[in-house]
C-alpha cells in the first residue's frame, strides 16, 4: 500500500476503535452506553460458551445414537481394544448375528434364520471411536479457550502489557525521568479510557491474524494521536515566588525564610 493510503486507512480503523463508546455515550441509550467498550468482547466470550455447549450436545446426540450408558464410551471401547478384549466380552459392535430372511419356493413361504457376519463394524468401530476422541479434544480446547479469554480479557493489567510492549518500540525510553513517569500515566489513561476492554482485544486479535508489523502501525497511529490530545509532556513545574530570583532583596528572602 501506498504510504498516504495506508495512513489514511489506519486513521479510519483507529477512529472506529477509540471513538464508538463516545458516540453511545451520545446518542445511545442506557443499554447501549452500558455496554459501550465491552460489547465486542461480550460477543464474542458468548460464542465461546455456545462452542462449549455445541461440544457437549455432541456428546450427548452420540451416547443417544449407539444407545451406551455412559459419555466416556470411547475411552472404554479404546480400553478394551488394548488390552484385547473382543466384542464378546465386551459387546461394543459385535461382528457375528442371527439374519431373519424368507424365501418363497412354489408358493410356499420359508424362513429362516441363519448367522450373518457383519463387516461394516469393523469399521464403525474404529470410526465412532476417532469421532469421539475429536469431540473430546474439541471441548478441552473449547473450555481452555474460554477459560483463557475470560481471564485475560477483563483484566486492564493484561491489556496494558500487551500494549506496553509495541509503545516501548514505537516511544522508546528517554532517560528523562519525569517525561517516562508521565508517559506511564499516559500510557494507563490510553488502555483505560481510550481502548477499553473492546479496543484491547481487537488488537489481540489484529496481531494474531494480521502479525506484529499491522498492530505496531496500527498503535503507533493511536498512541500519537492520544499524545497530541493529551500533551507528550507533563506541564512545566512552576517554583513558588519566594524562591524566583530578584523577588525580594537578600536581607528580605533570608528573613522570609
Amino acid at each position: 500500500m501506498e504510504e498516504k493510503d495506508r495512513e489514511k486507512n489506519m486513521r479510519i480503523v483507529s477512529g472506529f476503535l477509540v471513538y464508538e463508546h463516545s458516540v453511545a455515550n451520545a446518542i445511545g441509550g442506557k443499554v447501549r452506553r452500558t455496554a459501550s467498550g465491552t460489547f465486542v468482547i461480550g460477543t464474542y466470550m458468548l460464542t465461546k460458551v455456545l462452542f462449549v455447549a455445541n461440544a457437549l450436545l455432541q456428546f450427548v446426540l452420540l451416547k443417544g445414537f449407539l444407545g451406551v450408558d455412559t459419555f466416556f464410551w470411547g475411552l472404554q471401547v479404546f480400553n478394551d481394544i488394548c488390552s484385547g478384549r473382543e466384542w464378546p466380552q465386551s459387546g461394543n459392535f459385535p461382528r457375528v448375528t442371527f439374519c431373519d430372511f424368507e424365501v418363497r419356493v412354489l408358493g410356499n413361504l420359508h424362513r429362516h434364520s441363519v448367522q450373518c457376519v457383519l463387516m461394516i463394524n469393523m469399521f464403525n468401530e474404529k470410526i465412532f471411536i476417532f469421532l469421539w476422541f475429536w469431540l473430546f479434544l474439541v471441548l478441552c480446547y473449547s473450555v481452555y479457550s474460554l477459560f483463557y479469554w475470560l481471564s485475560t480479557a477483563f483484566t486492564t493489567s493484561y491489556g496494558k502489557k500487551v500494549v506496553r510492549h509495541y509503545i516501548e518500540k514505537i516511544d522508546p525510553p528517554t532517560g528523562d525521568a519525569e517525561y517516562d513517569h508521565h508517559k506511564k500515566q499516559l500510557l494507563e489513561e490510553f488502555v483505560v479510557d481510550k481502548l477499553r476492554t473492546d479496543g484491547v482485544f481487537v488488537l489481540r486479535l489484529i496481531m494474531s491474524n494480521s502479525g506484529d508489523m499491522i498492530a505496531c502501525s496500527l498503535i503507533r497511529t493511536l498512541w500519537q494521536d492520544f499524545v497530541k490530545e493529551r500533551g507528550s509532556r507533563p506541564p512545566p513545574y512552576e517554583k513558588p515566588k519566594l524562591l524566583q530570583g530578584g523577588l525580594l532583596p537578600d536581607k528580605d528572602q533570608e528573613s522570609a525564610f
